[in-house]
Order: C-alpha cells, then structure tokens, then sequence
C-alpha cells in the first residue's frame, strides 16, 4: 500500500474511531447538559465537519443535528432529550421500548444477558481488556461494544475489529428499525442510523483492504 493509501486510511480509521466514541458515548446514558453544550460548541463543528469531510453525507448524523440546530437552550434541550433516552431505552418495555442490548436480538434464546453477554466477554479476554469496575451494563450493551470497536481501531487490531463489526451489523439494524416510529425527536433514531452507516463504510473499506492485500 502507498504512503498516501495509507495515509488516507488512517485518516478514515481515525474519524471512524471518533464518531464511534461519540455514539457510544450517546447511547450510554441520558443526555447531559454538558454534552449538549459540547456538541453545539466550536468542539462538536469540528467533529462534525471531520465526519462529512471524510465519510460523506451520513442521514443519521443530518438528523442529529437538527435536532441541536435550534434556538432551544442547552438546558431544556438536555432535559427533553434525556426524558426522550429513558422512554425509549429504559422504559418498562412494550412496544415503545427500545432494547440497546445484543441478546435481545440474537442468541438461541434471547435471554438477557447470557449467550451473547458471555460472547462479549469472551472477546473482551482475548482482547485483553475488561468492562471497567462500577460500569453498571452487561457486556453486550450497544454503548460497550461500539466504544470496543473504536478502540480495536486504535490499535490496529483488524481482525477483532472486522469480528465485532460483523457481530454489530446483526444485530444494529433491528434495533434501528425498533427505533423508527418511537422516537418522536429522531435525534436517537440518527444516532443508530449512524452507527450502522459507519458499520457498512468500514466493510466496506475492509473489503477493499482485503483486495489490495491478496497476491497478484
């Protein structure tokens, strides 16, 4: 691979990194009054900006900031969006209940927090890392494992990054599609639209990896 191939694939990698965390961080826990203040500043322009110029024109993003494009003030806006994470996240289940959890979607069973919750912390071990003390959520948590994603990026883990990519892609797309007609804000329903845009750019960029690294 070139010096300017690899470079802009850095690039890429590096960006994807970010918006992953971002959305990890997002999907984690209501919304804060400091996060909203973040995203609207100087800080969230850049992030935004570095996301178009890199990966284009992403929907799920052109939604996410609509929503902060308004005269609301960072106060009420966090309010309204953190009620809006609880209804739809944490909610007492039913059809206006959104599950962020993998086993919800997938495994023999869909039990919570058991196949795939041991699945995950299967691949945590043989990434040699860990749920930190004191997170609170099941390894299988939509927020645990894209943050694992950016970081296998990070460190040029590409085999385990194309692993939980996969793992993700089965399942992110149901909870996508869960998310549609319940979120009355659409702020979080772009939040997964992205997160699973970002998903098919990296298998995309996977396979064309792959292709330039077979033998002629």
């Amino acid at each position: 691979m070139s010096r300017s191939r690899r470079s802009a694939a850095q690039e890429f990698v590096d960006v994807a990194a970010e918006l992953l965390d971002w959305l990890a961080g997002l999907l984690s826990a209501p919304m804060s009054l400091r996060t909203v203040a973040a995203c609207r500043s100087g800080k969230g322009t850049v992030l935004f900006n570095a996301i178009h110029d890199e990966l284009g024109e992403m929907p799920g993003i052109d939604a996410m900031r609509l929503v902060f494009d308004t005269d609301e003030s960072d106060a009420k806006l966090a309010a309204r969006l953190s009620g809006c994470y609880v209804r739809l996240f944490e909610g007492p289940g039913g059809p206006e209940t959104v599950s962020l959890y993998e086993s919800s979607y997938s495994g023999t069973t869909r039990r919570l927090h058991q196949e795939t919750s041991a699945a995950m912390a299967g691949v945590l071990r043989r990434c040699d890392m860990a749920v930190r003390s004191g997170y609170g959520e099941p390894p299988d948590h939509l927020a645990l494992e894209a943050g694992l994603l950016a970081t296998l990026l990070r460190v040029g883990d590409e085999d385990a990054a194309d692993e939980l990519r996969r793992r993700l892609l089965r399942w992110v797309p149901q909870a996508t599609a869960a998310c549609t007609g319940v979120d009355t804000i659409g702020f979080y329903r772009g939040a997964l639209i992205a997160l699973h845009d970002m998903l098919m750019a990296l298998r995309a960029a996977s396979t064309v990896r792959t292709c330039h690294e077979r033998p002629s």
